[in-house]
């Protein structure tokens, strides 16, 4: 009987007596269905999800350099970039002459080898990235030359030719 509207008999002598009235459907026909918001919602978290690029690896164009140094090889130290190997998400580092033939070493052993490069009277630092090289990779690699005292690093290029 509670939150049930009632009403009053017609005749106004008679001692008064409520009745139930039939229950008003009116409060069910105001609801909104979320359901078909909510398909719509994930549909276009779904399509944002799916159309974003999320590619880091974007191909970068360097621009030509319009003045370049030369830096004399035997106050240089080599370091190429390759791409990873098959099943590797780290890219081949070499330390060695500018052909890229030299010791495999790792990003952790970089900032070592370029110390001693700096100590051994070589405190220009090559760095040379193949042309399949991430730049990201390549970045990592100068941060850490960047962060040795005494290094001046050099980042070679070749022309598009």
């Amino acid at each position: 009987m509670f939150g049930e509207k009632m009403h009053l008999e017609e005749d106004e002598s008679s001692p008064i007596q409520f009745t139930k009235r039939a229950k008003s459907n009116a409060g069910r026909a105001s609801q909104i269905d979320m359901t078909p918001m909510v398909d719509v919602v994930f549909q276009l978290l779904t399509f944002f999800l799916l159309a974003v690029k999320r590619d880091s690896a974007e191909p970068v164009d360097v621009p030509v350099t319009v003045r370049s140094t030369a830096v004399a090889e035997s106050q240089s130290t080599f370091i190429t970039v390759k791409p990873p190997s098959k099943g590797s998400p780290d890219p081949e580092i070499i330390l060695g002459d500018r052909s890229g033939n030299g010791d495999k070493i790792t990003a952790d052993q970089v900032r070592d080898e370029v110390v001693k490069g700096v100590n051994a009277g070589r405190p220009n630092i090559i760095i040379k990235a193949e042309r399949f090289v991430s730049h990201g990779d390549v970045l990592k690699v100068c941060r850490i030359v960047d962060k040795v005292e005494g290094a001046f690093l050099y980042v070679g290029v070749q022309s598009k030719e």
